[in-house]
């Protein structure tokens, strides 16, 4: 069993702790209405998303929905970040100061649904969080004062319903203005190799959460894509892919997906990274400048530990190792690995698995330098986090 195949398939074992998997359909975006608009649905991520149902009842209307000032790239690290780590009903998320983790907010689910993942825009105020219960999902949109307390948690007119389609969702990101969101979708035959693959294919699909336009980009067959991550102008998608489940092993690429595409051919549509990398990366996010990339990947082949590095977007190549882990040993391959950029680039949220011990560690990486956050529940072993 490959490093890869194995990380997809304790995702969904680690989401599926959270809420029932099902199956999801494509994404559904009716034409603009002229209603009040509730919520941005989305959940990016990071960090990963077993979804599995037939999405109803989606209407983004333009309402309160404000474009959020653009990144800048010279920004300072974001004040606040949230975290989900529950797996029972009624578990908050945590609205925490970026500077020392300590808690601001509590941000209780609606009745009887769990918080799974949580997604920012750029301007350090504005999340979306996914909730479930049982098969059904809602997301909502969490607004945060200047000092960090709840402003408002509305809900987006969306629900997933259970349905046969057989998809995981393995990706979300928002865009920096907080107007578009990305999901990936994978067909759970190519992860689940003793189910037939049929016809079935990825994709990664872009709403705007202002107009309701929606379009789809589907990968070539037996191609599994997820990790979405925003450039700062809003326009290019970057996205990891795998070769499932035929390829042993598999191989493992980045792309970056122009958004402006009117195609629907995903390859087509993007220009692919090649990252110099003795594995795989495990998990990975573009820089918001566009130039480097962040990625989870072992040094050296067939290491059953992984590092965290920069790597050079135009030539592939590495340029620095970030963190190796608390006494410099390293992460578990097969360990839920997230990490989130803020729109400098030079601040990172991580969480992983480290070898030595056997508590879930988060913390940040500043250029370089890992600062741990506390906070963390000792008995999961995966957070969502982002800012």
């Amino acid at each position: 069993m490959t490093d890869i195949e194995n990380r997809l398939r304790d995702e969904l074992r680690a989401e599926a702790q959270r809420a029932q998997p099902h199956m999801l359909r494509e994404l559904r975006v009716p034409r603009r209405r002229r209603a009040a608009w509730a919520k941005p649905w989305m959940a990016p991520v990071a960090a990963v998303i077993a979804i599995a149902a037939v999405i109803t009842g989606v209407r983004f209307a333009t309402g309160d929905l404000h474009v959020l000032p653009a990144a800048t790239g010279q920004a300072g690290m974001p004040p606040f970040y949230v975290i989900t780590q529950g797996t029972d009903p009624g578990a908050p998320a945590m609205v925490r100061r970026s500077a020392s983790g300590a808690a601001v907010a509590r941000v209780s689910p609606p009745a009887g649904k769990i918080f799974g993942s949580v997604a920012a825009a750029s301007n350090g105020r504005t999340f979306v969080l996914l909730a479930s219960h049982g098969a059904m999902f809602w997301f909502y949109r969490l607004d945060l004062t200047a000092g960090g307390q709840v402003r408002s948690l509305n809900a987006l007119p969306l629900t997933v319903r259970p349905g046969p389609a057989g998809n995981v969702v393995t990706g979300l990101g928002l865009s920096p203005d907080g107007t578009e969101l990305a999901v990936a979708l994978q067909p759970t035959s190519a992860i689940q190799p003793a189910q037939p693959v049929g016809t079935a294919r990825a994709a990664i699909e872009v709403a705007s959460l202002t107009t309701g336009h929606q379009h789809t980009w589907t990968a070539p067959a037996e191609v599994g894509v997820g990790d979405l991550s925003w450039e700062n102008g809003g326009r290019k998608l970057a996205y990891l892919s795998v070769s499932l489940p035929s390829q042993n092993p598999p191989i493992a690429w980045m792309s970056v997906l122009d958004t402006a595409s009117s195609g629907s051919d995903l390859a087509a549509s993007s220009a692919r990274v090649t990252l110099r990398a003795a594995t795989p990366a495990l998990a990975a996010v573009i820089t918001p400048d566009g130039r480097n990339v962040i990625a989870w990947t072992a040094l050296s082949p067939g290491a059953s530990d992984v590092v965290l590095c920069e790597f050079s977007v135009r030539t592939g190549q590495l340029l620095r190792v970030l963190y190796r882990g608390p006494g410099h040993g390293n992460f578990i391959t097969h360990g839920f690995l997230t990490i989130s950029a803020d729109p400098s680039g030079r601040h990172l949220l991580i969480s992983g698995m480290p070898l030595e011990g056997s508590t879930l560690l988060l913390g940040r990486v500043d250029n370089g330098r890992f600062t741990q956050l506390p906070g963390v529940n000792p008995s999961v072993q995966m957070a969502s986090t982002a800012w």
